[in-house]
């Protein structure tokens, strides 16, 4: 059963009586076989009167006429085994801290959440749960997530409170020492005409990258990659940022420390706790076993 090409489709549902399987297969032209993959995807939309889109995974759907169709196919996406590059770190009763893989999306798209850790989770535990942070595609780390509504609310609270400490592990093309000789400092560069603020440690560092850590005191968009980008000293394997930064392994930036503060006078988290990656899965290590740099300190 060969792949179709990557496509995007919208559809109208004229006639009186018929079920998404047939009606995709013969607008579409492709095989009932596909259109059932892609459905299982994630990759098909209905829309129904004055209702929203809404995703829809069964073949044999009953359709009704006006129903709105949106198909959305693309021949990259493989297939990944989530239960190899995802795991939880700790477990609560209605939350948890969770490992996310690299090319592990966050949340689903349009085009499908196949790959996506909260689909995952969601089937694994049989209920809905909640992202309270995204990562990258690209890049691996700490996710937090809840089990219900009230949970969520609480932790979003705690996710955007000033006394939440946000590590990455970040490996940077060049000595960064160069730039921060003492080893520490603040990138304060606006983004979108905003103030940001990241805090940085080098780590160790050599001619040809600089490991760091990096500290988010602000949330912008893509903060850390563009904050580097920006003083001349992208990440590596970014696909997005800087020049010259190419890396066969991927983009180098992982959610690796996370401390969550207790919220007084709200039950919200069973103290102040501290999280990480374990130290095998840590971005320093994985890098250290592929390149074996020589670094100074």
């Amino acid at each position: 059963m060969s792949c179709p090409p990557s496509f995007s489709k919208k559809l109208t549902f004229e006639s009186s009586e018929g079920v998404l399987v047939d009606f995709v297969s013969e607008q579409i032209s492709i095989s009932k076989q596909w259109v059932k993959k892609i459905l299982l995807r994630g990759g098909v939309w209905l829309k129904r009167g004055k209702s929203s889109l809404k995703r829809v995974r069964k073949a044999k759907y009953p359709l009704q006429k006006g129903d709105l169709l949106e198909v959305y196919h693309s021949s990259k996406i493989e297939d990944l085994e989530l239960k190899d590059l995802c795991y939880p770190v700790k477990e609560f009763s209605d939350w948890g801290v969770w490992y996310k893989g690299v090319n592990v999306l966050s949340q689903g798209t349009k085009y499908g959440d196949q790959n996506a850790l909260n689909r995952f989770l969601e089937k694994e535990k049989n209920k809905s749960v909640h992202l309270i942070n995204r990562l990258d595609k690209e890049a691996s780390g700490l996710m937090v997530f809840a089990y219900s509504q009230k949970k969520a609310r609480q932790l979003s609270k705690v996710w955007s409170h000033e006394r939440t400490v946000k590590t990455y592990q970040a490996i940077a093309k060049g000595d960064v020492l160069k730039k921060f000789p003492k080893g520490q400092g603040v990138i304060t560069k606006t983004l979108e005409g905003k103030k940001c603020l990241t805090e940085l440690s080098v780590v160790k560092s050599c001619k040809e990258y600089s490991l760091i850590l990096a500290s988010l005191k602000t949330g912008r968009f893509h903060q850390i990659r563009r904050h580097f980008e920006k003083i001349g000293h992208p990440l590596l394997g970014d696909p997005k940022y800087g020049r010259g930064n190419k890396n066969k392994e991927g983009l180098m930036l992982q959610s690796s420390f996370l401390e969550l503060p207790k919220m007084r006078g709200e039950d919200i988290i069973e103290g102040e706790l501290k999280f990480e990656v374990p130290k095998k899965d840590q971005l320093f290590e994985v890098f250290k076993k592929m390149k074996n740099p020589s670094f100074k300190n």
